[in-house]
């Protein structure tokens, strides 16, 4: 029983970091996720007791999951699998520098680059720019996680 529950659990944060075309989900994200800068997953937990229920099971999804940008909101910049390999543990030294460790990606390209790091900044900083420039992401699409079982 605890299995099922365990699974039933994540398939609601499924639904949600995927965007489904519910009342439930599109109600969640227009009231409790409006700012785009930190992924829901970083903030501290708002809503309903079973919502804060529900999103302690995030991290354990979010190991399974692949993220797949598209506005980038949702999906955090270091931390989140995207890239393959995660870029806190692929550029560790560049990570030290970052002012934001939970941004998500799309506050990356809108923010100058003394507001993303201390400075004075390592040259691994323009591997990073150059990572997010040859993405084509679509900021009409939501972004999407895949889990990979």
């Amino acid at each position: 029983m605890k299995n099922q529950n365990y699974t039933l659990l994540i398939k609601f944060l499924d639904k949600f970091y995927n965007h489904a075309e519910i009342p439930w989900v599109e109600l969640t994200w227009s009231k409790l996720y409006r700012n785009s800068q930190t992924p829901p997953h970083v903030r501290n937990q708002i809503g309903s007791f079973w919502w804060k229920h529900i999103l302690k099971l995030s991290d354990k999804f979010r190991q399974m999951a692949i993220g797949n940008p598209n506005k980038g909101n949702s999906i955090m910049l270091w931390q989140d699998n995207w890239n393959n390999p995660i870029l806190k543990t692929l550029h560790p030294q560049l990570f030290s520098f970052a002012r934001k460790p939970k941004c998500s990606i799309k506050f990356f390209p809108e923010s100058e680059i003394n507001r993303m790091f201390f400075l004075p900044l390592s040259t691994q900083a323009s591997v990073l720019q150059s990572l997010l420039q040859q993405n084509s992401w679509d900021a009409n699409l939501e972004d999407s996680l895949l889990v990979d079982i």
